[in-house]
């Protein structure tokens, strides 16, 4: 039997579960794996692709978390920033409030 006849004839057992099937789901998830392990002249895989897509999400969880921790120190620099305009402003409007005072007071 060749490479291709072996993916076909996998590909036909996968495709001859019904749509609602979970095994028919389970074997469509397989079948690049399978068809990859089936076209190398290497050992298959040793692991399930349940346990792959476990390490993917572990991953993609580890990425996350690493994107919300950046996310949150950009946060908390801008927090940081704004809070320093916000008393610049503050020691500018007080400046300009003593001004106006003076200048009412030269006045009169």
């Amino acid at each position: 039997m060749t490479k291709q006849q072996e993916i076909e004839v996998f590909s036909a057992f996968a495709n001859s579960y019904p749509s609602n099937s979970y095994l028919k789901e389970w074997l469509m998830l397989c079948a690049p794996i399978v068809e990859r392990d089936i076209r190398s002249d290497l050992t298959p895989m040793t692991y399930w692709p349940g346990e792959h897509y476990q390490q993917v999400v572990e991953k993609a969880e580890r990425e996350a978390k690493r994107i919300i921790r950046e996310a949150q120190q950009q946060a908390d620099k801008m927090m940081a920033d704004a809070r320093k305009e916000i008393e610049r402003a503050e020691r500018v409007r007080q400046s300009a409030i003593y001004a106006l005072n003076r200048a009412a007071k030269d006045l009169e």
